[in-house]
């Protein structure tokens, strides 16, 4: 293979940045002739030769002018976060294949091998057959993957790990290799400063007591279990509980990712005195089991220490993703709760929109907050009424209080499958500020009764028009009064006399700053007329200029029924405004 600068963007920049300053060559002093005789024309002869020899032999590039110390951090530079371990066509590998003199520096500087990602194949032969001889080929790959992943360990040295081993299983019974690869890596967790482990939990339950009692250099974890294996293995067994078991450093942790099987999930309890210690954390994305304790001790602590401050104290944070299942808590809890219900006393655990707004609560002292992203996928029979139909009950309040300390900070906002209404989404909403960039809403496709996603709502995220006159009425006008339906079937008793926004408020456009938009719903309830108001509204460049408002950047559109009888050419003419645009419906073939 011929390789050149060509391949290296910035080795290539750096040849010309150093190309510039100019570099000329050595000028050889000119022969005396003031001796003559013999002896002086032996002298020139001999001058000529040498002045031949220079010219002859190419001078140093500016890039072999650089201590080899530069040339080791250059090359750093051209890897990706995670090289795919073994790619011969990317470095370090297509470095070392320049000259001798590459070969030998990337082989011996550790940094450049010090991160890479390693994506685990399960046997096919096993996929079919699962009583089958291991495939020869198969024992090959497994062979030649962990001797590469030795070779890059070992020369790594010393130098801090960044490691990605994805293993997606595609067997009744998942392959072991994972496993094995888990062994290796957790023999160097001292090392471990980003690692990402996507596979089964049985690949870590192999592991468990082979970890380290500290990790000194991990700064960022995540663990995605994959696939229905339970982690005990087999009825009757413990489960083994990683995050509650691997000595996690949390006040190390700058980004936390969790995704957790059944045998492992924490619930919302167990997550806040977790978190507590994760006092460093930027990026913070968990599921969990989506219940709290209801007990007078919890509920009292639950409401945060002195002065009812926040129970957690994340300077910062930045980015939180919530994704909140099950409903139900586990293990003996789960009993006591159970038989307690069945008895007719109060059950020890907040219903789950419950659990959710106390736990949601603890993160109002995050003032770097910028991100907030919520995943409902709580099992509908968890709790037998949403207590947030009631737009004046307690534990809607909370969740309004919650947004409002959090919108001086927020950018963008994700409700996916929360249980709101019309009305419950508007007042939540309203709570946010101005500076909100980018909003996702999901909601189910099939339930068309209660979908939130309705013509008012469109109106609402419609910008007045250019002469002053709103292109459609604010949220709060939209759904006001209780006779008044939106076309579509649906009123609504909300006034703004109970707890709405001002005046003021009503008079402002809502998020006038948006430039991301993400709308999953049913369709039913949305007109076309209205959804293109909306998109002529946001891509206006004079009213943008004059207003000093901003542009819808990015619009994507999923529903059930089609909104847009003909979206292509709504798209390809939005796109010409500067809108990347894509509207898509369910085909049912």
């Amino acid at each position: 293979m011929n390789l050149s600068l060509d391949q290296f963007p910035l080795l290539r920049m750096m040849h010309r940045l150093l190309s510039s300053a100019g570099h000329p060559r050595r000028r050889p002093r000119q022969a005396s002739n003031s001796v003559p005789g013999k002896g002086a024309e032996s002298h020139i002869v001999r001058r000529s030769s040498t002045i031949e020899h220079l010219h002859s032999t190419p001078a140093l590039s500016p890039f072999d002018r650089l201590p080899v110390e530069l040339h080791a951090e250059i090359f750093s530079h051209c890897l990706e976060p995670f090289p795919h371990l073994g790619d011969a066509d990317k470095p370090p590998m297509t470095i070392a294949r320049v000259c001798s003199a590459w070969k030998t520096l990337v082989l011996s500087t550790p940094k450049l091998w010090a991160s890479f990602e390693i994506d685990v194949q399960d046997c096919e032969t096993l996929e079919d057959f699962p009583d089958a001889l291991p495939d020869p080929m198969y024992e090959l790959y497994a062979v030649h993957l962990l001797r590469s992943v030795q070779i890059w360990l070992e020369r790594s040295r010393n130098h801090p790990l960044s490691v990605r081993l994805v293993h997606m299983p595609s067997t009744p019974v998942p392959g072991g290799l994972s496993a094995q690869l888990m062994a290796m890596f957790v023999a160097h967790a001292r090392r471990w400063r980003a690692v990402e482990f996507v596979l089964p939990s049985t690949s870590l339950d192999a592991v468990q007591t082979l970890f380290p009692e500290e990790f000194p250099a991990l700064k960022q974890l995540k663990i995605h279990m994959k696939g229905q294996w339970n982690a005990g293995g087999g009825a009757g067994a413990v489960p083994f509980h990683f995050v509650r078991a691997a000595n996690i450093p949390w006040a190390q942790l700058t980004s936390l990712d969790l995704r957790l099987d059944a045998a492992n999930l924490l619930n919302l309890d167990e997550y806040l005195a977790l978190l507590q210690d994760a006092t460093n954390l930027v990026s913070c994305s968990i599921n969990a089991s989506c219940c709290m304790s209801a007990t007078a001790d919890s509920t009292k602590s639950h409401s945060g220490g002195r002065n009812g401050d926040p129970l957690l104290n994340l300077p910062a944070l930045e980015s939180l993703h919530l994704v909140l299942q099950g409903g139900f808590p586990s293990g003996s809890l789960a009993l006591a709760g159970t038989a307690a219900a069945a008895a007719g006393a109060q059950t020890p655990f907040l219903r789950p929109e419950e659990s959710l707004t106390t736990f949601l609560a603890q993160f109002t002292g995050c003032r770097k907050l910028a991100q907030l992203e919520l995943d409902w996928v709580v099992d509908a029979g968890a709790s037998q009424s949403n207590s947030w139909a009631d737009s004046s009950s307690v534990s809607f309040s909370s969740l309004q209080a919650t947004l409002r300390a959090l919108a001086p900070s927020l950018h963008s906002i994700r409700f996916a499958y929360l249980p709101l209404g019309e009305e419950q989404l508007h007042l939540a909403l309203t709570e946010l500020g101005s500076g909100l960039t980018a909003l996702d809403l999901r909601f189910p496709l099939a339930d068309h009764e209660r979908d939130p996603i309705t013509d008012r709502f469109l109106k609402s995220l419609t910008l007045p028009s250019q002469s002053g006159v709103q292109a459609g009425p604010s949220c709060s006008e939209s759904l006001k009064g209780s006779t008044q339906s939106d076309g579509a079937g649906m009123t609504s008793e909300w006034d703004s006399d109970a707890g709405g926004p001002s005046q003021a408020q009503r008079e402002t456009p809502s998020f006038p700053g948006l430039e991301q938009l993400t709308l999953h719903c049913s369709g039913e309830r949305c007109a076309a007329r209205t959804l293109l108001k909306l998109v002529e509204s946001r891509t206006d460049g004079v009213r943008r200029e004059k207003r000093g408002l901003v542009s819808l950047k990015q619009l994507h559109l999923y529903t059930m029924s089609p909104i847009l009888p003909d979206a292509s050419r709504y798209t390809g003419k939005w796109r010409k405004a500067g809108l990347e645009a894509s509207i898509e419906s369910v085909v049912i073939l």
